[in-house]
Order: structure tokens, then sequence, then C-alpha cells
């Protein structure tokens, strides 16, 4: 990842913006919620992706070390996905590479979405936009 960025600054004109705009991949909110009332359920961290959002990190903080970018400023903003019911969060979980691996507890408590059609799971992911400047190497 290091050497995308060093070739991200390759290309950019000078003074030129790097966005980096990715989900957050911790603490992402499990919810059931209605037109007027939400209940937490659970926070949950996609560890695979989670690792990749970590290397990221790094990935940045070397290219920052290496002066290569100047920090300019973020902007964090949610993601949100409303699911019918139970059900259709799980197949929604099942059917990501690799799958989200929640608990059948975590499970157990949305039930309620699978039998009032009020009630909806809903699943916040925080993403993150970061803008970096490109320094001019002397």
């Amino acid at each position: 990842m290091v050497h995308a960025l060093t070739e991200a600054w390759r290309v950019l004109k000078p003074d030129g913006l790097l966005i980096d705009l990715r989900p957050i991949r911790s603490n992402q909110e499990i919810l059931l919620t209605t037109d007027d009332n939400s209940q937490h359920i659970a926070y949950y961290t996609d560890a695979y992706r989670h690792q990749n959002d970590l290397s990221a990190n790094d990935a940045i903080e070397t290219a920052l070390s290496e002066n290569l970018f100047a920090y300019q400023s973020q902007a964090d903003f949610p993601f949100i996905r409303h699911f019918d019911t139970a059900q259709e969060f799980r197949d929604y979980c099942a059917n990501r590479y690799p799958p989200l691996t929640i608990s059948d507890a975590i499970f157990d408590q949305l039930a309620p979405a699978d039998t009032s059609p009020e009630i909806q799971v809903t699943f916040t992911t925080k993403n993150s936009l970061k803008c970096y400047q490109r320094l001019n190497l002397a």
C-alpha cells in the first residue's frame, strides 16, 4: 500500500490532493428500528476488513512521515443500511466475501424484525473522508 501512495504522489500535480475515502469497519452498530424508536443491539467489528483498515492507516502514516503528503482535513459520516427482516440481514452477512460472522445470539435479538413489519434491522458503518496535500520534495 505504501507503494500505491508513492505512485499517487508521483502522478499528482504539485500541491494536489489525495482523497482517502473508506468505511471504518470497527464498532459498526446493529439496531432494531421503527419509525420513532431505535434499540441498540450490538457493536460489530469486522476483523478481516478492520485489519485492512489498520494496514491502510499504517501506509498513510508512513507516507506522512516521509513527507510525501500533509494532512488537510477530515469528515466522518454514517453509511446506514436498512433490512426489512433479520433473515435479510443474515443473508447480506452470509453473501459478503468473506462473510460477516455475527453470532446467533445477536440474530436472536433481531428476531422481532422477522415477525413485525414495523421493525427493521439497521446496520451503520462510519465512513471517513480524509484529504492530504501532496508535498514537494526538496
